[in-house]
């Protein structure tokens, strides 16, 4: 459990539930640099080649922060992950992936919001606004998404949230 404080003084307390005594194993690897493009609700997955060229990967659509909500422009690392956690609007997210940023721990990529802890309360309008703007500021994704992330890009992976109106990057915005 932790709390953050809102830019406007308001303080949110989030817990983070895990089901399993276990998780799964969570790469190691993080040769990957995702960048978050909230111009186009687009998330890119780029692998390091040998010289260190940044290689698209995959692209998958995302949901950022809307209204006077943000999700902050910035170099963020992957850190922790959790099966569910427990959201600030009262939601639960599915394979969360905690992002740092120096001491800052608010944001996460994680699953469209689910009203309960279980698979079938998936909450579907929100899964139809992938790709639009629809979060609280987390990095909302399909679980199949984040799952791929969670699997494969380790615990320090370099994450980018930026702003392009010009391209969503080189492999398109999927559909």
């Amino acid at each position: 459990t932790d709390t953050v404080s809102a830019s406007d003084g308001t303080f949110y307390v989030r817990s983070y539930v895990e089901l399993n005594d276990e998780l799964p194993d969570v790469s190691e690897d993080t040769d990957y640099v995702i960048r978050v493009n909230l111009a186009y609700q687009c998330t890119t997955v780029y692998r390091l080649d040998e010289s260190g060229n940044e290689v698209p990967v995959k692209a998958f659509a995302c949901s950022t922060a809307r209204g006077k909500n943000i999700t902050p422009e910035g170099d963020y690392y992957t850190d922790t992950w959790y099966d569910w956690c427990y959201m600030v609007d009262s939601t639960y997210g599915q394979y969360a992936y905690r992002l740092s940023h120096g001491a800052d721990y608010t944001y996460m990529f994680h699953s469209v919001p689910y009203e309960k802890m279980t698979r079938d309360s998936l909450e579907w309008a929100d899964f139809d606004m992938l790709g639009s703007t629809a979060s609280l500021g987390c990095i909302r994704m399909c679980i199949s998404d984040v799952i791929w992330i969670c699997a494969n890009v380790g615990r320090g992976g370099h994450v980018v949230v930026y702003s392009d109106q010009t391209s969503p990057g080189p492999l398109g915005m999927p559909q």
